[in-house]
């Protein structure tokens, strides 16, 4: 990324941004049709999956963050 114009920097994060949300929406929908019809149960796996998602996607920009401030 360091040798990555400006712009294509951008570009490359709102990339990753869309993917990552968009991605989320459809792993949400798929498993809903796998799930029982149960309100309380489809709620809590909603909210385990979000929580899921945000600590792997915040794992993963803190092990970007910590090899880019090491080698600069």
């Amino acid at each position: 990324m360091q040798l990555a114009p400006q712009t294509w920097r951008v570009v490359y994060s709102v990339c990753g941004t869309v993917l990552f949300n968009l991605g989320s929406v459809v792993f949400c929908s798929v498993t809903k049709v796998l799930l029982p019809r149960v309100v309380g149960l489809r709620t809590l796996f909603g909210v385990a999956s979000g929580i899921m998602l945000l600590n792997v996607a915040g794992r993963y920009l803190q092990f970007v963050d910590d090899n880019v401030s090491n080698k600069t």
